[in-house]
């Protein structure tokens, strides 16, 4: 009666990482901080990077430095561009 549970663990074990791969992978975040009047620009770039599976965002500069770096500090990516001119 106990070997019965311990071979039932073990297969869950063992099945684990498969059921793990089927789940989508985290997606890394990409983070654009950009003036508006410079946004139009980078669109094609933002579009390639979201057909790259990133999670792509962005941040208006054209609010001032403050609000842009808590965006940023708030979102955490892992890739950030800076626009400017």
């Amino acid at each position: 009666s106990v070997r019965c549970p311990s071979l039932l663990l073990l297969a869950a074990l063992l099945a684990a990482p498969a059921l793990a791969d089927d789940l989508p992978a985290a997606r890394e975040r990409w983070v654009a901080v950009v003036p508006t009047k410079l946004r139009q620009a980078i669109e094609p770039l933002l579009a390639h990077r979201r057909a790259d599976e990133l999670d792509v965002r962005v941040v208006d500069a054209s609010e001032g430095f403050s609000k842009a770096r808590r965006a940023v500090s708030d979102l955490d990516p892992r890739y950030l561009l800076l626009v400017g001119d």
